[in-house]
Protein backbone atom coordinates (compact mmCIF):
# COMPACT_ATOMS: atom_id res chain seq x y z
CA UNK A 1 0.00 0.00 0.00
CA UNK A 2 2.98 2.30 0.52
CA UNK A 3 3.77 2.10 -3.18
CA UNK A 4 0.16 2.96 -3.94
CA UNK A 5 0.35 6.05 -1.75
CA UNK A 6 3.53 7.16 -3.49
CA UNK A 7 1.87 6.66 -6.88
CA UNK A 8 -1.12 8.72 -5.75
CA UNK A 9 1.27 11.46 -4.64
CA UNK A 10 2.73 11.50 -8.15
CA UNK A 11 -0.69 11.78 -9.79
CA UNK A 12 -1.52 14.91 -7.87
CA UNK A 13 0.32 18.16 -8.57
CA UNK A 14 2.31 19.05 -5.47
CA UNK A 15 3.60 22.52 -4.70
CA UNK A 16 7.05 23.04 -3.21
CA UNK A 17 5.52 24.14 0.12
CA UNK A 18 3.42 20.97 0.52
CA UNK A 19 4.82 18.07 2.47
CA UNK A 20 3.73 14.60 1.40
CA UNK A 21 3.25 12.38 4.42
CA UNK A 22 3.21 8.62 3.98
CA UNK A 23 0.51 7.28 6.26
CA UNK A 24 -1.22 3.99 6.86
CA UNK A 25 -4.74 4.24 5.52
CA UNK A 26 -6.08 1.03 6.99
CA UNK A 27 -4.09 -1.03 9.49
CA UNK A 28 -4.37 -4.79 9.53
CA UNK A 29 -6.42 -6.45 12.25
CA UNK A 30 -5.67 -9.57 14.24
CA UNK A 31 -9.37 -10.01 15.00
CA UNK A 32 -11.05 -13.06 13.45
CA UNK A 33 -13.52 -10.73 11.67
CA UNK A 34 -10.99 -8.11 10.60
CA UNK A 35 -8.79 -7.62 7.55
CA UNK A 36 -5.56 -9.39 8.33
CA UNK A 37 -3.79 -8.43 5.10
CA UNK A 38 -4.35 -5.61 2.63
CA UNK A 39 -3.07 -6.86 -0.69
CA UNK A 40 -3.10 -5.85 -4.36
CA UNK A 41 -4.79 -2.58 -5.35
CA UNK A 42 -5.68 -0.48 -8.38
CA UNK A 43 -6.52 3.23 -8.59
CA UNK A 44 -8.15 5.24 -11.37
CA UNK A 45 -9.32 8.84 -11.76
CA UNK A 46 -13.06 9.14 -12.34
CA UNK A 47 -13.02 12.81 -13.34
CA UNK A 48 -9.51 13.30 -14.75
CA UNK A 49 -8.66 15.37 -11.67
CA UNK A 50 -9.30 14.82 -7.97
CA UNK A 51 -11.95 12.05 -7.78
CA UNK A 52 -10.09 8.76 -7.44
CA UNK A 53 -11.48 5.27 -6.99
CA UNK A 54 -9.27 2.63 -5.39
CA UNK A 55 -10.04 -1.10 -5.31
CA UNK A 56 -8.09 -3.11 -2.72
CA UNK A 57 -7.96 -6.81 -1.93
CA UNK A 58 -8.92 -7.32 1.73
CA UNK A 59 -7.72 -10.74 2.93
CA UNK A 60 -9.36 -12.23 6.00
CA UNK A 61 -7.91 -13.81 9.12
CA UNK A 62 -4.85 -15.88 8.33
CA UNK A 63 -3.74 -13.69 5.46
CA UNK A 64 -2.60 -16.52 3.20
CA UNK A 65 -2.96 -16.66 -0.58
CA UNK A 66 -5.88 -19.06 -0.21
CA UNK A 67 -7.61 -17.22 2.66
CA UNK A 68 -11.06 -15.79 1.87
CA UNK A 69 -10.91 -12.24 0.50
CA UNK A 70 -13.13 -9.50 -0.92
CA UNK A 71 -12.27 -6.50 -3.08
CA UNK A 72 -13.25 -3.25 -1.34
CA UNK A 73 -13.94 0.12 -2.99
CA UNK A 74 -12.69 3.44 -1.61
CA UNK A 75 -13.02 6.97 -2.99
CA UNK A 76 -11.01 10.16 -2.63
CA UNK A 77 -12.32 13.56 -3.70
CA UNK A 78 -9.08 15.41 -2.94
CA UNK A 79 -6.57 13.61 -5.17
CA UNK A 80 -5.73 10.96 -2.59
CA UNK A 81 -5.19 13.05 0.52
CA UNK A 82 -8.20 11.50 2.27
CA UNK A 83 -10.19 8.34 1.49
CA UNK A 84 -13.52 6.75 2.33
CA UNK A 85 -13.38 5.67 6.00
CA UNK A 86 -12.98 1.92 6.40
CA UNK A 87 -16.38 1.52 8.07
CA UNK A 88 -18.01 3.13 4.99
CA UNK A 89 -16.12 1.12 2.36
CA UNK A 90 -18.25 -0.73 -0.16
CA UNK A 91 -17.63 -4.34 -1.14
CA UNK A 92 -16.91 -3.98 -4.85
CA UNK A 93 -16.64 -7.73 -5.39
CA UNK A 94 -17.48 -10.35 -2.78
CA UNK A 95 -15.52 -13.58 -2.79
CA UNK A 96 -16.87 -15.84 -5.56
CA UNK A 97 -13.95 -18.27 -5.52
CA UNK A 98 -13.72 -21.46 -3.50
CA UNK A 99 -10.57 -19.91 -1.99
CA UNK A 100 -10.53 -16.17 -2.72
CA UNK A 101 -10.41 -13.29 -5.17
CA UNK A 102 -7.56 -10.81 -5.60
CA UNK A 103 -5.55 -8.45 -7.80
CA UNK A 104 -8.03 -5.87 -9.11
CA UNK A 105 -6.87 -4.08 -12.26
CA UNK A 106 -8.79 -1.07 -13.59
CA UNK A 107 -8.69 0.11 -17.20
CA UNK A 108 -10.54 2.99 -18.86
CA UNK A 109 -11.40 2.28 -22.48
CA UNK A 110 -11.41 4.89 -25.24
CA UNK A 111 -15.22 4.60 -25.21
CA UNK A 112 -15.19 5.83 -21.59
CA UNK A 113 -16.26 2.45 -20.19
CA UNK A 114 -14.32 1.11 -17.22
CA UNK A 115 -13.15 -2.48 -16.97
CA UNK A 116 -12.07 -4.23 -13.81
CA UNK A 117 -10.12 -7.46 -14.14
CA UNK A 118 -9.46 -9.63 -11.09
CA UNK A 119 -8.39 -13.15 -10.27
CA UNK A 120 -10.69 -15.84 -8.87
CA UNK A 121 -8.93 -18.66 -7.03
CA UNK A 122 -10.67 -21.98 -6.55
CA UNK A 123 -7.70 -24.13 -5.51
CA UNK A 124 -4.19 -22.89 -4.84
CA UNK A 125 -1.64 -23.93 -7.50
CA UNK A 126 -4.38 -25.68 -9.52
CA UNK A 127 -7.35 -23.47 -10.48
CA UNK A 128 -7.20 -19.67 -10.73
CA UNK A 129 -8.22 -17.43 -13.61
CA UNK A 130 -9.05 -13.89 -14.67
CA UNK A 131 -12.57 -12.50 -14.44
CA UNK A 132 -13.95 -9.12 -15.55
CA UNK A 133 -16.65 -6.56 -14.75
CA UNK A 134 -17.64 -3.51 -16.87
CA UNK A 135 -19.07 -0.11 -15.99
CA UNK A 136 -20.75 2.03 -18.65
CA UNK A 137 -21.49 4.90 -16.23
CA UNK A 138 -18.07 5.84 -14.82
CA UNK A 139 -18.10 3.36 -11.95
CA UNK A 140 -21.58 4.01 -10.56
CA UNK A 141 -22.81 0.53 -11.52
CA UNK A 142 -20.99 -2.57 -12.72
CA UNK A 143 -21.92 -5.66 -14.70
CA UNK A 144 -22.00 -9.08 -13.12
CA UNK A 145 -18.58 -10.78 -13.14
CA UNK A 146 -17.76 -12.97 -16.12
CA UNK A 147 -14.85 -15.33 -16.55
CA UNK A 148 -12.30 -15.05 -19.30
CA UNK A 149 -11.22 -18.38 -20.81
CA UNK A 150 -8.43 -20.02 -18.84
CA UNK A 151 -6.92 -23.34 -17.92
CA UNK A 152 -4.63 -23.98 -14.96
CA UNK A 153 -3.48 -21.57 -12.28
CA UNK A 154 -2.81 -18.05 -13.46
CA UNK A 155 -3.85 -14.45 -13.69
CA UNK A 156 -2.58 -10.93 -14.17
CA UNK A 157 -0.89 -8.37 -11.96
CA UNK A 158 -2.64 -5.13 -11.07
CA UNK A 159 -2.66 -2.32 -13.63
CA UNK A 160 -1.02 -4.17 -16.51
CA UNK A 161 -4.00 -4.13 -18.92
CA UNK A 162 -3.73 -1.73 -21.87
CA UNK A 163 -5.88 -0.77 -24.84
CA UNK A 164 -3.98 -0.24 -28.09
CA UNK A 165 -4.69 2.47 -30.67
CA UNK A 166 -6.67 -0.11 -32.67
CA UNK A 167 -8.93 -0.80 -29.66
CA UNK A 168 -7.45 -4.21 -28.83
CA UNK A 169 -7.18 -4.93 -25.10
CA UNK A 170 -3.99 -6.69 -24.04
CA UNK A 171 -3.81 -8.49 -20.70
CA UNK A 172 -0.26 -9.61 -19.91
CA UNK A 173 -0.89 -12.73 -17.85
CA UNK A 174 0.88 -15.76 -16.42
CA UNK A 175 -0.17 -19.37 -16.04
CA UNK A 176 1.15 -22.55 -14.50
CA UNK A 177 -0.18 -25.83 -15.81
CA UNK A 178 1.86 -27.97 -13.41
CA UNK A 179 0.92 -26.66 -9.93
CA UNK A 180 3.56 -23.94 -9.84
CA UNK A 181 6.43 -26.02 -11.21
CA UNK A 182 6.78 -23.59 -14.10
CA UNK A 183 4.96 -20.53 -15.35
CA UNK A 184 4.34 -19.20 -18.81
CA UNK A 185 3.58 -15.65 -19.85
CA UNK A 186 0.87 -14.99 -22.41
CA UNK A 187 -1.55 -12.27 -23.49
CA UNK A 188 -5.34 -12.61 -23.65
Amino acid sequence: LTVLLLAIGLIRSVTASEKIVDKTLFPHSLSANGVYRWSEASTISLDGKDHLMMLVTAVGHGGHDDTAADILEFHSHDAGVTWTPLDQAKVFQANIGKANIQSPSLLRLKSGDLLCFFMVKNKIWVDQGTWMRRSKDNGKTWSQPETLPYKGYGGLSSDRAVQTSTGRIILPSWVSLDQGGSTHVYCH
